[in-house]
């Protein structure tokens, strides 16, 4: 389950945000770097419980705030707290293996 979690929030974080006019008009931006990647994703595996998910909401939040400065709207709310019935659930997809 953490593995899946610490994927889940690697590819919303590794993804790029890209515009096709504005201020970054044909440029990449890229809301994280290599290495604030490689430290995220070490304080992902490293951390349990409470202060992973403390860890994860001030993450989310400063990562929004740096969107907002490039021009980029982020929800209010992560991927991990949208939609899921309790909190820290994540996403699980279905598939044919759990039919």
């Amino acid at each position: 389950m953490r593995l899946m979690t610490a994927l889940t929030a690697t590819l919303v974080l590794m993804t790029p945000l890209t515009m096709a006019a504005g201020p970054t008009a044909g440029q990449e931006f890229r809301i994280m770097d290599q290495a604030e990647i490689t430290r995220h994703l070490n304080a992902m595996r490293d951390l349990q419980g409470e202060a992973r998910e403390q860890y994860r909401d001030q993450v989310y939040a400063e990562l929004r705030e740096r969107a907002r400065q490039h021009g980029y709207d982020m929800p209010a709310d992560p991927p991990w707290r949208r939609n899921a019935p309790g909190r820290g659930e994540t996403f699980r997809p279905t598939g044919p293996e759990e039919a």
